[in-house]
């Protein structure tokens, strides 16, 4: 019976959550879907918490590659958008990208190969370990943040726990076309709260 109340009381939120224009809340599996198009991602809010484990599986229904990028204050370079200069991945741990091949990065100096970089995730580098510490990585732009790409009819999954470091109000957008999917609007909103 408790299950069944639980199991009630969550599907209740789910519902009022998207007709109150609260956004998306995680679902029992911690999945949350994802869709990116031209000009649009679907959710355009994404309501997370503390201590849950989620999982951002992200859709290319578009006709143009995409990119995901989470964080705080959008990067300006030459007046382009090129990112975040918070990357909200940081405060985040256990981050698993699938496939790892998803992951953009400027990793020139790194020396991993393809079929190594297949076997690791984030958690495998220590859990506290971000893009910005892994060595040899000389190249690395600092605005450059976690960035996962598709290209159309591609998906790719990030599984991350959220952390008390991860409270409050994020971004997310795809800075394509240097920048023109951010400026026609492919944005949207992770709250993430104590609940």
């Amino acid at each position: 019976m408790r299950n069944t109340t639980l199991g009630l009381i969550a599907i209740l939120s789910l519902v009022l959550g998207a007709c109150g224009g609260g956004g998306e809340t995680v679902a029992d599996d911690g999945e949350v879907t994802i869709v990116m198009t031209e000009s649009q991602f679907d959710p355009s809010e994404i309501h997370l918490a503390p201590g849950t484990t989620v999982t951002f599986v992200l859709r290319n229904d578009g006709e143009k590659d995409h990119e995901f990028m989470a964080g705080r204050e959008v990067h300006i370079e030459d007046g382009i958008p090129h990112g975040f200069e918070s990357d909200f991945f940081d405060t985040v741990e256990n981050l698993e990208i699938d496939p790892p091949d998803a992951l953009e990065t400027s990793m020139e100096g790194m020396d991993m190969d393809e079929e190594s970089m297949s076997d690791t995730t984030m958690s495998d580098m220590g859990s506290d370990t971000t893009m910005g510490d892994m060595e040899g990585e000389d190249e690395m732009e600092e605005d450059m943040g976690v960035m996962v790409v598709r290209e159309p009819d591609q998906t790719a999954r990030i599984t991350f726990t959220v952390t008390e470091a991860s409270v409050g109000e994020w971004e997310y957008g795809c800075f394509e076309d240097d920048g023109a999917h951010w400026d026609d609007g492919m944005k949207g909103i992770i709250v993430v709260e104590e609940t």
